[in-house]
């Protein structure tokens, strides 16, 4: 019987949430199959997409993928009896999501048009997003440096910010509350380039009390891989105490199956 006191994993355990932090990989060529897999950090929100919260209940990710892999990313569609047993990680199954790659994916790096027409982007992703990995957006911008001409470049038009401890779509123990919409504002209008965001933590007042939410944590967020770094004094939950340090990590994204697919492509319309 389990010992559902223990504070450890067993080995079995172990194993498994390495699986996670992998990916999935071609058995045979030894290559991975995705661009990016779950991040350190991400484990709070693996409950419920990709393990149970309980004995026999669903997962959410399951009925996700089950219902793109039936109706959505092959051409043509498999069997309406298709299964997740039925799905081979192989990197012919990669290219099986070829015909339909130009009218679902929007990783085309040749934004040539939208940079000439005074287009600005701004990309950003929680590092423990727990559906998309943030890897993939990373893949994105370094795609776009490529084809556009280098970082100099791509910093005249597009902007990365990577959120420490946020989650999908903004939830997370991370300081998920920033404003991006008025940075690109100043951007495109005034042509103020952003650099630190400023990101938070709140907490909710009831909605019988119109004050606004009380910040109870800040920090900048620089542009991808800066980081931000403490300055040793005051208060570590006050953004003015952290100043722009240097990257953790500067490697490339390794090589995968599916890399192409972040080259310029002619887009499908139906």
């Amino acid at each position: 019987m389990p010992d559902e006191n223990r504070q450890c994993l067993t080995e079995a355990e172990v194993n498994t949430i390495r699986k996670f932090y992998n990916g999935p990989i071609d058995q045979i060529t030894g290559r991975h199959l995705t661009v990016g897999q779950s991040q350190f950090g991400s484990e709070l929100a693996w409950e419920g997409v990709f393990v149970p919260r309980g004995q026999n209940e669903p997962v959410m990710s399951a009925f996700i993928a089950l219902a793109a892999l039936r109706y959505l990313i092959f051409e043509p569609n498999p069997p309406e009896t298709y299964s997740l047993n039925d799905l081979q990680f192989t990197e012919a199954t990669v290219e099986q999501l070829r015909p339909r790659h130009p009218l679902l994916d929007a990783t085309n790096p040749d934004l040539t048009a939208f940079k000439a027409a005074g287009g600005k982007l701004i990309l950003w992703h929680g590092w423990s997003d727990e559906h998309i990995s943030p890897r993939t957006t990373i893949a994105y911008h370094e795609a776009l440096e490529k084809q556009m001409g280098g970082a100099e470049q791509v910093g005249e038009f597009e902007r990365l910010y990577l959120f420490p401890g946020v989650q999908h779509c903004g939830r997370g123990e991370g300081m998920a509350a920033f404003d991006l919409v008025t940075s690109l504002l100043e951007w495109v209008e005034q042509g103020n380039a952003p650099h630190a965001v400023l990101t938070s933590t709140e907490r909710d007042l009831p909605p019988w009390m119109p004050a606004a939410p009380v910040v109870t944590r800040s920090r900048p967020v620089f542009p991808y891989p800066s980081l931000a770094k403490y300055t040793g004094q005051g208060d570590a939950n006050d953004a003015a105490n952290f100043v722009e340090g240097a990257p953790l990590f500067t490697d490339k994204t390794a090589d995968w199956a599916g890399q192409s697919f972040f080259e310029p492509y002619e887009p499908r319309t139906e």
